[in-house]
């Protein structure tokens, strides 16, 4: 095959959030990006400056700020990111606090559950407390025997928001396949 199956219009690209970051690369920068392959190898080319403007573009928040943007090593595996920041994703996951759908969940059996970013927040926050007076805190783990439902995200953010490390596996790992994921972590809590 040839040809793509579909292309987008050109309005259609216009409005999305990727040609939004594309339009504040070239005014920031002063550069001419026509189009993604163009950003894209502007992104390899000015790795700093891309990190960077993702990092403005998308209001990233460090807890504690980083030294500068990229510090090369000899390989690309040597390269550090950021050296020194910090930052929680979970809270980035939970900025908005509108009614917009931010989880949709449908069941094998057709059901649909859908969940505002308010409504998630609000799940988040009060599993986030039960597991902070449980005692989970920065650096602790916590393991899940659930399947793949949104309490499951919710219990993987509330975990993420306090600095925990989150494991889950799906109640299909049977016993023993649990037994030897968790063991592995010997997590501080255990949701099922």
């Amino acid at each position: 095959m040839q040809h793509p199956l579909w292309t987008p219009s050109a309005e259609r690209i216009a409005a999305t959030r990727l040609d939004a970051f594309r339009r504040y690369v070239e005014s920031r920068h002063g550069v001419q990006l026509a189009d993604y392959p163009a950003l894209h190898a502007w992104s390899i080319a000015e790795r700093a400056a891309f990190w960077q403007a993702i990092v403005d573009f998308f209001e990233v928040r460090f807890h504690a700020q980083p030294s500068g943007v990229l510090e090369e090593g000899p390989a690309m595996p040597d390269a550090r990111w950021f050296p020194g920041a910090t930052l929680n994703f979970a809270e980035h996951l939970l900025r908005r606090r509108d009614d917009r759908a931010a989880l949709v969940a449908i069941g094998e059996d057709g059901t649909r559950e859908e969940l505002s970013h308010a409504q998630l927040a609000e799940h988040v926050a009060g599993l986030q407390r039960s597991l902070r007076e449980a005692g989970v805190g920065i650096g602790d783990r916590v393991a899940a025997f659930m399947p793949n439902t949104w309490q499951t995200v919710v219990g993987m953010l509330a975990t993420a928001s306090l600095g925990a490390t989150w494991s889950s596996c799906s109640p299909d790992f049977g016993t023993q396949g649990a037994i030897d994921r968790f063991g592995q972590i010997e997590p501080k809590g255990l949701i099922a």
